[in-house]
């Protein structure tokens, strides 16, 4: 049973990092063709803090 259990919540666990992985790509990718902070921040449920350190980060770093 205790087994069972931890593959479960390994399963769930894996699957949050997943989606919180695929909202980050979509962030960076929106910030990369110039779609307004506040409009990245709200669909992707991300502050626009989070959303700002995303672009200091991962977009203005590689261009």
């Amino acid at each position: 049973k205790g087994h069972l259990e931890g593959l479960r919540e390994g399963h769930r666990e894996g699957h949050q990092k997943g989606l919180e992985a695929g909202k980050r790509l979509t962030a960076i990718n929106l910030l990369k063709i110039n779609i307004d902070e506040k409009l990245i921040a709200k669909a992707t449920g991300f502050s626009l803090e989070e959303v700002q350190a995303l672009k200091e980060k991962e977009v203005t770093n590689c261009e």
